[in-house]
């Protein structure tokens, strides 16, 4: 779905319940080397404690040997910053 610069997007299937979430994966030797782990790790701590229905929900967190996974709510039609860029001005 989308990259950025310590993470790739992907589109996934949850088989238990049929669900449709983003999957962030985020490389954990590239955010050592660029000493980025305190941000990564307060993003995941933010939003493992946030709810609000204007914002996206992480509903799991894992990691893996070489890579931290977080499983997001899926929300269609590109991200807010995207969109702002590519219409200047949205309505509510």
């Amino acid at each position: 779905m989308g990259s950025g610069g310590f993470s790739r997007v992907f589109l996934c299937r949850y088989k238990k319940d049929g669900n449709f979430y983003a999957m962030k994966v985020i490389d954990k030797e590239t955010i050592v080397k660029n000493k980025k782990k305190n941000i990564i790790m307060n993003e995941r701590n933010i939003m493992k404690n946030l709810s609000h229905p204007f914002l996206i929900d992480m509903k799991f967190s894992f990691e893996t040997q070489k890579h931290l996974i977080f499983v997001l709510e899926y929300c269609p039609g590109g991200e807010l910053f995207g969109l702002i860029k590519k219409y200047k001005r949205i309505s509510e």
